[in-house]
C-alpha cells in the first residue's frame, strides 16, 4: 500500500504542475526541467517498478482494499 500511495503522490505532483501551474505552493521540488519535476518522475517510476516484485495475490488484495476504500469514501460523502 505504501508504494501505491507514494506513486500517486508523485504522479499527482506532476499532474498538478500542468493542470494548475499558478497555484500557490508552500513547498518547492528541486531539479525541474521547465515545469516537469524530475525527482517526482523518478519516484513514481521507482514505486511502480517495486510493485513488480510482489506476488499477484498481494497486488489483488491491495487493489481490493483500495476499491473498498473508494466505495466507503463515496458512501460517506453522500
Amino acid at each position: 500500500g505504501i508504494f501505491i500511495a507514494y506513486f500517486f503522490v508523485n504522479a499527482s505532483l506532476i499532474h498538478l504542475r500542468y493542470t494548475k501551474p499558478n497555484a500557490k505552493r508552500p513547498f518547492k521540488v528541486p531539479l525541474n526541467i521547465g515545469k516537469f519535476p524530475v525527482i517526482s518522475a523518478l519516484g513514481a517510476i521507482t514505486c511502480a517498478a517495486m510493485l513488480l516484485y510482489f506476488d499477484v495475490q498481494i497486488l489483488m488484495m491491495e487493489a481490493s482494499v483500495i476499491i473498498v476504500g473508494a466505495l466507503l469514501y463515496k458512501a460517506m460523502r453522500r
